[in-house]
């Protein structure tokens, strides 16, 4: 039998050469990190301004693949986008420098305005349509939308930071929207499941709405059942078939802690829920900090996800390998908040050092931008920018309130040295392995009917020359293995 493989690349210039500080392992101290986190947003406010459209003297939106629309590309966008511009006010004036064309003032309007526009929106307050003519948000089991209670993180962030500038019948929606929410919440069932399509993140994002609710509304009626409800998502988002606690409904995980989202193994969203579930922690500590509503479980199996499935993954630059690829824009390094929530709240020094790699890639890569932008061809254009933004803020944040400059990072060959060996996860088909110069891996996923390999360079000068499955092109490497006249039927032996 013949077999054949072709490997496919498409190579561009390496993205990140920006001066040696982006590309060394040096540590960044926590008080520049933060300074240049807050210069990065301000950078960013210059795509802002050019992406945002007044839609009357009381609303405003921003533009994007729907824009008004009453669906994630249209409401993700405008609620991200607006809680960057309520943050960079509450945080930023005075230090932050603003680009020329963009004013205090700028940014002040655009948060409001788009942040009103959202609101009214929604279907607990239902003051005016978006441009489909159609509601956005849950009521209820019987009424809802997809993914709702995510946006409504990014509505509830963003009312906190103006808060003291809403009015009461600003104030009062905002609570109506919220409510609205969280009672859709206390009625459905929570879901699991993990064969090609983990609950994972849906319920990590269940989890943030309740956890910003309580943080806004601590004395409701209804606080202590948001608040074991929130306990409930929050157990049930890392779920493993080893847990025992109570509030365990079903594995949403596979039993060597890797999981599935999108039919193959997903390095993105094997990660992103220690940041939901890190900013669901922040939000009970910043927006009240009475300390009324607290509880570990928000850090259900972070620590075991981090240290049998990421920490194999993690690579110098702080990107994380991704063996079956991504369906998305790659090298966005927007996993750095998992990375901040297991430093600064979890004290892991491997996160730290981690994290402060992922943080001078995004500084670099911002720099070939004119606009501010975080990268050149975003796959969905200011829904990605605006969650991209939306981590880099998060990132600040958890240094702000959870500081780490009593911490030491580990170093990477520290790291390394106790990483080299091959490690095989059977769940998933996947084996890896690192010696001092590179990471290597091999799949043969189900999900991607094809065997897909990855190979990264440990020089940081190189560290983009990668060969991942991509499936559409945005501007990034392709590279994928193409196997003729046979199945892709390998298996451990």
């Amino acid at each position: 039998m013949k077999y054949l493989f072709t490997v496919v690349f498409l190579f561009v210039l390496p993205v990140f050469h920006a001066g040696a500080q982006s590309l060394d392992s040096r540590f960044i101290d926590e008080r520049t990190m933060k300074g240049d986190l807050m210069q990065m947003l301000a950078e960013f406010s210059r795509y802002v301004k050019a992406d945002y459209q007044d839609i009357d003297s009381e609303y405003g939106c921003f533009r994007g693949e729907n824009t008004m629309g009453s669906d994630e590309r249209g409401v993700r966008t405008n609620a991200d986008l607006s809680m960057v511009c309520a943050f960079l006010c509450r945080y930023g004036n005075p230090g932050a420098r603003l680009p020329a064309g963009v004013t205090w003032n700028d940014l002040n309007t655009m948060a409001r305005k788009s942040l009103d526009f959202t609101v009214a929106t929604h279907k607990a307050v239902h003051l005016r349509t978006c441009a489909d003519g159609r509601y956005w948000g849950s009521l209820g089991k019987d009424d809802y939308t997809w993914e709702s209670s995510l946006w409504s993180l990014s509505v509830a962030y963003s009312a906190f930071f103006q808060w003291k500038k809403l009015s009461e019948t600003e104030r009062e929606n905002v609570y109506r929207l919220l409510k609205a929410e969280c009672n859709y919440e206390l009625e459905r069932n929570i879901p699991t499941g993990y064969i090609g399509d983990t609950k994972a993140e849906e319920n990590g994002w269940e989890t943030d709405v309740l956890a910003v609710t309580l943080g806004l509304f601590p004395h409701d009626a209804l606080a202590q059942r948001w608040f074991q409800r929130m306990r409930e998502f929050a157990v049930n988002s890392y779920s493993h078939p080893s847990d025992t606690s109570p509030l365990y409904r079903g594995q949403n995980l596979y039993p060597d802690y890797t999981l599935q989202n999108h039919d193959f193994f997903h390095t993105s969203y094997q990660n992103v829920v220690i940041q939901e579930l890190g900013e669901a922690a922040l939000a009970l500590k910043l927006f009240r900090g009475d300390g009324r509503w607290r509880t570990d479980d928000l850090f259900h199996n972070c620590d075991q996800v981090t240290s049998r499935v990421l920490d194999w993954l993690s690579l110098p630059d702080g990107e994380q390998a991704m063996p079956n690829g991504n369906d998305w824009s790659l090298f966005l390094y927007d996993q750095i908040t998992s990375y901040s929530v297991m430093a600064c709240m979890r004290h892991n020094a491997d996160a730290l050092m981690l994290e402060n790699q992922a943080f001078k890639q995004i500084r670099a890569r911002q720099q070939t931008t004119k606009d501010g932008s975080w990268l050149l061809r975003p796959d969905v254009g200011a829904r990605r920018m605006g969650v991209e933004a939306h981590r880099v803020m998060m990132t600040w944040l958890m240094h702000e309130y959870y500081p780490t400059r009593k911490m030491t990072p580990s170093t990477w060959t520290d790291f390394l040295e106790r990483h080299k060996t091959a490690r095989l996860f059977k769940c998933q088909n996947v084996v890896r392995a690192a010696s001092k110069d590179r990471f290597t891996c091999f799949s043969w996923s189900q999900g991607k009917q094809s065997y897909t390999g990855y190979i990264a360079p440990f020089n940081l000068r190189d560290n983009n020359l990668v060969v991942p499955f991509r499936e559409y092109n945005t501007g990034n490497f392709l590279g994928f293995y193409t196997v003729e006249n046979c199945r892709t039927n390998a298996r451990p032996v």
